[in-house]
């Protein structure tokens, strides 16, 4: 569904300064706002702001694994170093690379 308001131009001036403020723009500030304020729960998004935690904790526990697939070493010298440094961490927590 498509819908067109129209808004007076003092109103139009906050939606867009709040929207520069958040970084995004008017109109999915406004499609927000309005989502916040009338939508129900179905038709509501997820929040932006869960943490990766959240969103992957219904898969912890849920696999196990004592094998890591090693990716082919960095040229550069210092990310060599780093990628080794963290194979041997690794072995050391008694992962087989």
């Amino acid at each position: 569904m498509s819908l067109t308001l129209t808004i007076a131009p003092e109103i139009e001036a906050v939606i867009r300064k709040e929207a520069e403020r958040q970084g995004t723009t008017p109109e999915l500030l406004a499609e927000k706002t309005l989502l916040d304020r009338f939508a129900t729960q179905e038709l509501a998004t997820p929040p932006l702001s869960q943490s990766a935690y959240e969103a992957l904790l219904p898969f912890i526990g849920k696999f196990h694994s004592k094998q890591i697939v090693p990716a082919p070493l960095p040229e550069d010298a210092y990310e060599r170093a780093f990628a080794e440094g963290m194979d041997e961490k690794y072995r050391q927590q008694g992962f087989e690379i």
